[in-house]
């Protein structure tokens, strides 16, 4: 069992004609850091992308580059959708801990997920440079991943 990550997608995305795997068309910060970490092939953590297009994307799922931005009616619109599916996903990914790196509107998407899965629940938090520096000691192994951060 390893841990699951919930990241939000960015708004910065590669320069791509056609389609690419999501991981590799978000460039924002956060992306350079997993990018940086490696965190896809590491045996305790699995991601899986918040789209504000898309819903819920695995990270290898190709998409095109495109632009909408993830509105309080937006998220509220995917949380049907993507509750249950990051439910099942968690279900099926035996995962010990999610962990959710989202802006304060992207998480209306994923309002009431601790309710359907029985795993701890862990929200990176701050503003960007903090949860950056929270996501980086995870992803590398600075932090115990199986421990709360909440007084980080």
């Amino acid at each position: 069992m390893g841990n699951l990550l919930l990241q939000g997608c960015s708004n910065r995305k590669v320069d791509v004609e056609g389609e690419k795997a999501a991981i590799e068309v978000y460039d924002g910060y956060f992306y350079r850091i997993i990018d940086n970490a490696d965190a896809l092939d590491s045996v305790s953590w699995d991601v899986v992308i918040l789209s504000a297009e898309h819903g819920l994307l695995d990270p290898h799922e190709t998409i095109r580059p495109y632009d909408r931005e993830m509105t309080p009616s937006r998220a509220t619109e995917l949380n049907d959708a993507v509750v249950p599916e990051l439910a099942r996903l968690i279900a099926e990914g035996a995962y010990e801990r999610l962990w959710i790196n989202l802006g304060q509107t992207y998480r209306l998407a994923v309002d009431g997920i601790e309710s359907e899965i029985d795993i701890p629940v862990e929200y990176l938090s701050g503003r960007l440079g903090n949860r950056g520096n929270q996501l980086k000691r995870l992803l590398t192994g600075s932090i115990d991943p199986a421990t709360s951060i909440a007084n980080d």
